[in-house]
């Protein structure tokens, strides 16, 4: 029975030439790999409720960042699409993926086995991504630790609240949010709907906009950020890069190292840009008389 336990335990966490397995699933660097894991009986009764049932696993995508060592402190970061079109959630984990230039972060997306489920919603989402990140959890028993961070760009910006609002809900640890590109204030819709108390308050948030975006535009983003402060939470971050409605790649990076070091609580609060000077360019119109 040893030989038993201990032949699995070595299959679970085999690292061989750089590589390292998943359960039966090998995981390369700087690769997103996809892989089916079956649903539990109590997601797959939620999906049957929903009107999915047809749907039986959940589609995973991993991202192993270059580096990466079983043996450090390490981090998930869980990726949300937005929901338009086809958007899947792994196709953006590989969006995201190049901004990856930290070895102690594990990228994890989940969709339907044939991509976005019809309809979409946030107990679809959460029961997909549950369940790949319990799968790993039960696998690797020493990710159980990983905290979690939430990312998204556009409407994935909106979903992984929601997303993070559960989880925090459901006792796993939240790390951070990171929401690019976001022009609704989501996270506090998601303490309300979720019914987090204080706590919640200092998860580290960090918004990132394009300073010419026309879909989430500065000033839309200041209103999420100056909405985030009256809800209450303490640990906000808000800046521009330059161009549109787009990625600031380096400011995902900058997120990952701001919530992974441990120094959140000492953030200098964001500068806004100062009001244009008032100008009184109302052209008054001549008086006109009526006889």
């Amino acid at each position: 029975m040893k030989g038993i336990v201990f032949a699995w335990l070595y299959m679970v966490t085999l690292v061989c030439d750089g590589q390292i397995v998943l359960g039966k699933t090998e995981l390369k660097e700087n690769t997103v790999v996809e892989f089916d894991i079956p649903l539990s009986a109590t997601v797959r009764a939620q999906f049957i409720q929903l009107g999915q049932s047809t749907v039986t696993v959940a589609r995973a995508g991993i991202y192993l960042p270059a580096g990466f060592s079983m043996n450090g402190i390490n981090h998930f970061v869980l990726i949300n699409s937005t929901s338009d079109g086809k958007a899947s959630s792994i196709g953006s984990l590989r969006s995201f993926a190049s901004s990856f230039q930290t070895n102690n972060c594990l990228g994890i997306a989940a969709d339907g086995p044939g991509g976005k489920l019809p309809g979409d919603s946030a107990v679809w989402r959460y029961g997909l991504e549950k369940t790949a990140l319990d799968y790993i959890r039960a696998v690797w028993p020493q990710s159980r630790k990983w905290p979690i961070i939430c990312a998204g760009f556009s409407g994935g910006s909106k979903w992984s609240p929601y997303m993070a609002g559960m989880l925090f809900r459901d006792k796993y640890t939240i790390e951070g949010i990171f929401m690019g590109g976001c022009n609704e204030d989501k996270v506090s819709a998601a303490k309300t709907i979720y019914g987090l108390g204080p706590s919640f308050l200092t998860t580290p948030l960090f918004l990132s906009g394009g300073d010419m975006d026309p879909v989430a535009t500065p000033d839309q983003t200041w209103a999420v950020y100056d909405s985030l402060k009256r809800t209450g939470f303490t640990r906000v971050r808000y800046q521009t890069h330059p161009g549109g409605h787009t990625l600031g790649k380096g400011h995902f990076l900058q997120a990952l190292e701001w919530f992974t070091s441990g120094a959140v609580a000492t953030s200098a609060p964001p500068t806004r840009p100062p009001a244009p000077p008032f100008t009184n360019d109302l052209k008054v119109p001549k008086t006109i008389r009526v006889k």
